[in-house]
C-alpha cells in the first residue's frame, strides 16, 4: 500500500499526507533527483484499472501542464509505476502527478479557524483565483469543481487553483457521459446541476458561492441531500447578503449568483476585476506581472 516512506519513480519519497479527493490523496514528497520538496498526487488504488479513471488523470496533468500562470500549480512530471518501499519491496500499480509545493492553507481551513472574513480580505483573494481561472479559461479549460478546499491561500496572500481532476477541456467531453453530474454540489451551478452544459461562467457562480460562504460563514445552499441542494441551485433565488455589507459586494455577489450564465460577469477577467473595484483593491492582477 503507497504511504509514508514510499518511492515512486525511484525518485520520489512520500513524507506526509496533506488531503485528499475523490480521485487521488495528496503527499508531500522529497524529490531525491533535485533535493526540493514537491506535492504528489496518487490516483486512489483500484482506479488504475479503470480505464476512464486513469484517462481523466493523466489528462490532469496535462491539462495543467498546458496553463502557465503563477495562481495554477506548476506540473513537475507525472508517472505510472510500482511503488516501492524503502527496502525496495513492489507494491501496488499506482499513477501520480508531481506538482509544485504551495506553502499555505485551503480555504476552507482559513475559514474554519479564522471565521467569516471581511470583504477586503475575501474580494482581494478570489481576484486573485479568477486571475488563474481566466488563464485556464483561455486555454478552453473548465475547472468544474471550484471549492474552498481546491483554493490554497499562500503565505504570501494570494490564491492558488489546485485539484483539477474533473476539469473538462471545452474541445473534448469524451471522458464525460451525456447528462452525468460531475462536482461538489454545494458550489455547483445551475446548468451543471441540471446536467446542462457546463462553461467558463460554471467556475464564475462557483466563485460567487465561495465568496458568500467567507463572508457570511456558511454555503447559499445547504440541505440534507445532494440531490436537494442542487435542486436549489437549479430552482432557488440566491439569499442576498445582510444589508450591513457595502452594497459593491452585495451587488457582487449577486450577479456571481445569477441563475443564467448570460447575467454573470462577461468572464474571469471581468469578475476579477469588479471584485477588486467593489473594495478598493488597486493591486496589479497577476496576469499583468
Amino acid at each position: 500500500m503507497t504511504g509514508r516512506g514510499a518511492v515512486l519513480g525511484g525518485r520520489y519519497t512520500l513524507t506526509e499526507w496533506i488531503g485528499g479527493g475523490g480521485m487521488g490523496a495528496v503527499w508531500r514528497a522529497d524529490d531525491r533527483v533535485l533535493g526540493r520538496q514537491v506535492a504528489v498526487k496518487v490516483l486512489h488504488a483500484g482506479l488504475l484499472e479503470e480505464g476512464t479513471f486513469a484517462r481523466r488523470f493523466r489528462r490532469e496533468a496535462q491539462l495543467l501542464a498546458a496553463i502557465s500562470h503563477p495562481g495554477i500549480v506548476d506540473v513537475h512530471d507525472y508517472g505510472e509505476s510500482g511503488g516501492e518501499a524503502e527496502g525496495g519491496a513492489e507494491g501496488e500499480r499506482i499513477a501520480y502527478i508531481v506538482m509544485e509545493l504551495v506553502d499555505g492553507r485551503p480555504l476552507d481551513k482559513v475559514l474554519a479557524e479564522d471565521g467569516p472574513m471581511p470583504p477586503e480580505r475575501v474580494l482581494s483573494m478570489l481576484a486573485t483565483a479568477l486571475d488563474a481561472l481566466q488563464a485556464a479559461h483561455q486555454q478552453e479549460i473548465v475547472h468544474r469543481d471550484v471549492k474552498p478546499s481546491n483554493l490554497m491561500l499562500g503565505v504570501d496572500g494570494r490564491v492558488t487553483v489546485t485539484d483539477f481532476g474533473i476539469a473538462r477541456a471545452l474541445v473534448s467531453t469524451t471522458l464525460t457521459a451525456t447528462n452525468v453530474v460531475i462536482g461538489t454540489a454545494l458550489y455547483m451551478a445551475p446548468e451543471q446541476a441540471g446536467g446542462g452544459g457546463v462553461t467558463p461562467a460554471s467556475d464564475l457562480y462557483s466563485i460567487g458561492v465561495v465568496c458568500y460562504e467567507l463572508l457570511t460563514g456558511k454555503p447559499p445552499f445547504t440541505g440534507e441531500s445532494v440531490v436537494e441542494v442542487a435542486l436549489k441551485h437549479v430552482q432557488q433565488p440566491a439569499p442576498e447578503l445582510p444589508e450591513d455589507f457595502p452594497a459593491a459586494v452585495r451587488e457582487f455577489v449577486a450577479r456571481a449568483l445569477a441563475k443564467q450564465p448570460g447575467d454573470r460577469f462577461a468572464d474571469a477577467a471581468a469578475m476579477a476585476a469588479a471584485a477588486r473595484a467593489a473594495v478598493g483593491d488597486r493591486s496589479v492582477p497577476v496576469a499583468a506581472v
